[in-house]
């Protein structure tokens, strides 16, 4: 925003110094950053610009406890049953060796299992433009929805796991301005599902298979001039992704899903006291053989 030699009026520097305050709380490293600006060795013309930091905590652990049905009263009235929990920890490691890094990983049993990692490097290069991110997950359910009747979802379960899934991705990030971010996203995905689902609907998978393995592409723009990232009220931001699932490699089965997605949100400040917020979300769909347990609701 400025540097070292730069020549401002009172009101720019104030602007400026401003702005750089809510970009480096956008870092979500710090809870609290303080700017000064001091008069530098008495000459009123001359001043130096300086930022106090209260650093975060950057090691979270974050229990699960989840229940199959739809919230803890049903699951309370109806069963009561603890084999229909799912419970574990999701650890998340900001500020991963001093650089930005993040680390997470999910452990959750029981009912819906799910264990996996996610690793992101935000600088690869010395003009930080360039980044980096890595996961792997592996999930199993006993319970899925299978089907729709009266415009509601039905759901199908047993003892045993009826669906296991496994997927992995690598993306690279490119940020030449500090607001504008491009995602290239490289996915796999492998899919078992149990020969009973598709007896109930053969459109839970495709081409009647029970297993698939396929490859998917995306593209993520995301511009985003909020004033503060965890606690928004000014500013505004909107991204837009495109997304295909199945490039005619591996045994997908004539797997062929695209979709757009995008969404925008608008801060204002009303007054002293009072702030607005509106959005919007947005998704396209081309025909395509898309099969059920992809479908989502926008």
């Amino acid at each position: 925003m400025f540097s070292e030699g730069d020549t401002l009026n009172r009101k720019e520097l104030h602007q400026k110094v401003e702005q750089s305050r809510e970009n480096l709380m956008n870092t979500l490293l710090f809870n609290f950053v303080e700017p000064g600006i001091k008069p530098f060795q008495g000459h009123a013309d001359e001043v130096h610009v300086l930022f106090s930091f209260t650093e975060r905590w950057y090691i979270w652990p974050w229990p699960i406890i989840e229940f199959a049905d739809k919230n803890f009263n049903t699951w309370w009235q109806e069963n009561r049953d603890l084999s229909r929990m799912s419970y574990g920890v999701v650890l998340k490691w900001s500020n991963f060796r001093g650089r930005k890094e993040s680390l997470d990983f999910t452990a959750r049993m029981g009912y819906h299992e799910v264990f996996g990692f996610d690793y992101s490097v935000p600088y690869l290069n010395k003009k930080e433009t360039l980044g980096l991110g890595t996961g792997a997950f592996f999930g199993r359910t006993r319970e899925v929805p299978v089907i729709n009747r009266d415009d509601k979802q039905q759901y199908y379960k047993e003892d045993t796991y009826v669906m296991e899934a496994v997927s992995a991705y690598l993306s690279l990030f490119y940020r030449k301005h500090i607001y504008n971010t491009h995602t290239f996203l490289l996915s796999y995905d492998l899919k078992n599902f149990k020969d009973t689902l598709l007896k109930i609907n053969p459109s839970f998978s495709v081409g009647g298979k029970t297993r698939l393995q396929y490859i998917g592409l995306s593209y993520r723009y995301k511009s985003d001039h909020r004033d503060f990232k965890a606690y928004p009220l000014q500013g505004h931001y909107f991204d837009l992704e495109l997304t295909k699932k199945g490039i005619g490699l591996l045994e997908n089965g004539g797997l062929n899903a695209f979709y757009v997605l995008s969404t925008f949100r608008k801060f204002f400040q009303l007054n002293d006291r009072f702030y607005y917020a509106f959005g919007l979300n947005a998704k396209f769909s081309v025909d395509g053989n898309q099969p059920y347990y992809m479908q989502r609701a926008v």
